[in-house]
């Protein structure tokens, strides 16, 4: 295979443009300066999927609280778009091979087609399975609101301590308000 890849010449452009010169007519403009915008799309996205990654982490607990109170099926639906990315990064030749006609390609030889689409999609399925990996591990662990540390099976835990919060019939500032209950907004 020639130097292919999103942003360079590709074989098939150098072969159109033999092909013209050989018949005699002008070979076509490259399309190189639209090829390096789709490689930088691809790279912005390959930015966006880590940043999605990063929040998918930090909101692991919060999305499996959520997941306890959903029935399960729903949670399973929820999870198979991210299984399709890791399937899809498991068997990029395979799926490069069905949108170019059906041939065959090596893993190698997809990197070498598409760098920066395949990497796009190792990158999301990287991504996919740190995200549920701590969910996976978030969901072990017992909840905040659940048993708490220090308690015994069969025991109950001590009962938690209020949380002081303002006063009824204050205002944000802690000021008593002239009318009666606090007002939020400054208006009733």
């Amino acid at each position: 295979m020639a130097n292919t890849g999103l942003g360079v010449s590709d074989a098939y452009a150098l072969l159109s443009g033999l092909v013209a010169l050989a018949e005699g007519s002008e070979p076509s403009a490259p399309m190189s300066a639209v090829l390096l915008a789709v490689d930088l799309v691809l790279v912005t996205l390959m930015g966006l999927a880590g940043y999605l990654a990063f929040r998918g982490v930090r909101r692991a607990g919060a999305w499996v609280e959520a997941a306890r109170r959903r029935p399960w099926w729903r949670t399973v639906v929820r999870l198979l778009p991210g299984l399709v990315v890791i399937l899809a990064a498991g068997f990029p030749n395979r799926l490069l091979g069905l949108l170019s006609g059906n041939r065959r390609l090596t893993w190698e030889q997809t990197f070498y087609v598409v760098p920066t689409g395949a990497t796009l999609l190792v990158v999301a399925a990287l991504a996919v399975t740190v995200v549920y990996a701590v969910r996976a591990v978030r969901s072990v662990r017992p909840s905040p609101g659940g048993p708490r540390a220090g308690a015994r099976p069969g025991r109950p835990a001590a009962p938690r301590a209020a949380t002081p919060g303002p006063a009824v019939g204050t205002r944000p500032s802690g000021r008593r308000s002239p009318d009666g209950p606090a007002v939020r907004g400054g208006r009733a």
